[in-house]
């Protein structure tokens, strides 16, 4: 596997969290067209963080990456077609997406802890997963869903840098 990889996967996951963050900054202001690419950004970011740990991640890590990657492929596909082909329907396949993204970073973040997997962060995938649905609650209350934005974008922001910068216990960034 070329080491390039997982390193850009967690570059993308960074700007994945920079877009999710801005979306909650600027809320009317930003082009709800393009709120479909943070999921698929942060869903490289995930790629990134499996192609750096697949061998020592194993069952419920292994069940709770799926479940990430198809939650967030649940998320993109409800965003655009919610904002970018105008079905509105489509705003519930995203809201599910965002429950089945929640439920495998949960999954993620036990086998972070419990494997060992990221250096004093194996707790953020647990973390994002327990703030994810507390968007789909509060999204929409003024300082309370602004809040949420920030913190789920910048969860991203930390976890996306963590995997490109090759964290993992027993190396220093970059081995």
């Amino acid at each position: 596997m070329p080491e390039a990889l997982p390193r850009l996967g967690g570059l993308l996951g960074v700007t994945g969290g920079l877009l999710w963050a801005g979306q909650g900054l600027l809320g009317g202001g930003f082009p709800a067209t393009l709120l479909f690419i943070a999921p698929l950004l942060m869903a490289a970011g995930l790629a990134g963080f499996y192609l750096l740990h697949r061998e020592r991640s194993r069952g419920l890590g292994q069940s709770g990456f799926t479940q990430g990657m198809v939650g967030l492929g649940m998320l993109a596909f409800g965003f655009f077609g919610a904002y970018t082909l105008g079905e509105e329907p489509l705003l519930r396949v995203a809201s599910f997406g965002f429950l089945v993204t929640a439920f495998g970073l949960v999954l993620t973040g036990y086998a972070c802890i419990k494997e060992g997997l990221l250096p004093r962060l194996d707790w953020l995938p647990l973390a994002l997963g327990a703030v994810a649905p507390l968007g789909l609650l509060f999204g929409d209350a003024g300082a309370v869903g602004l809040a949420l934005a920030l913190l789920f974008g910048s969860g991203w922001v930390l976890f996306g840098a963590a995997v490109a910068l090759n964290l993992r216990h027993g190396s220093r960034p970059g081995q």
